[in-house]
């Protein structure tokens, strides 16, 4: 990993010290254990998912056999309606947490600007 990063920065004619590039590796290091945790916390959450399909389906079973047509087409507009706001909340937070970034990262270069 260091010998890639010194012949990377040396191929770019950039000249950096052993704390540049101890801090380049321990920032690469960081950042794969971040994408193992995420791709664990993914599998986690798929993993939920699929349970809650599988007891949400359950429970419609329930449900059509024993209770009259009305309900039940209630209950399915419920779920439909859920899932929508679900996607919607989704679509929301994905948004603001790019705007956030976006906003940090002007902060950060006002700041070296300064």
């Amino acid at each position: 990993s260091s010998g890639y990063i010194h012949r990377t920065v040396s191929n770019d004619s950039c000249i950096f010290d052993d704390n540049t590039l101890r801090h380049v590796e321990d920032l690469l290091i960081n950042l794969k254990k971040r994408r193992q945790i995420l791709k664990e916390n993914q599998r986690t959450i798929n993993e939920e998912i699929e349970d809650n399909k599988t007891l949400g389906a359950k429970l419609l079973n329930i449900i059509e056999s024993n209770a009259e047509l009305s309900e039940i087409e209630k209950f399915k507009l419920h779920i439909n309606e859920i899932d929508t706001i679900t996607s919607i909340l989704l679509k929301l937070s994905s948004r603001l947490a790019k705007v956030e970034n976006d906003l940090s990262m002007l902060s950060g270069n006002n700041e070296h600007t300064k």
